[in-house]
């Protein structure tokens, strides 16, 4: 780990304010409540950044143009918040994710009815 630096910066007065509180409640001082708090604040940024890029391969390696969509609602609600329940094509989510797990239902069934029929026993009979 890299050599402490010694930084001034300036902090908004509700910022500081929480701070202290939170400092306070944990019986440590302020400038540890604060790389507290800014350790948890990077380590959630790279927790989303991971998830994004997740999300990202996902949309990048979809087998069909439906399941690109449903990743793509995904990526809406990871970046726009789960508020945002209409998707960019004014489409409920919900419902197109329902949609997406019919046809993918529709497509194992088409493919086992595929296989039943090339099997050497249904060829037989």
């Amino acid at each position: 780990m890299a050599d402490s630096v010694r930084q001034s910066i300036t902090i908004p007065g509700e910022l500081a304010r929480k701070i202290k509180r939170g400092a306070k409640r944990q019986h440590e001082t302020f400038s540890k409540a604060l790389l507290h708090y800014a350790r948890l604040g990077i380590a959630e940024e790279e927790r989303a950044e991971r998830n994004l890029r997740g999300i990202v391969d996902k949309i990048r390696s979809a087998p069909t143009a439906e399941a690109a969509e449903a990743f793509t609602d995904e990526l809406t609600e990871a970046v726009f918040g789960p508020q945002r329940r209409v998707t960019l094509t004014g489409q409920p989510l919900r419902e197109r994710q329902e949609r997406y797990a019919r046809s993918q239902g529709e497509r194992k069934e088409r493919l086992e009815e595929e296989r039943l029929e090339q099997s050497p026993r249904a060829k037989r009979a």
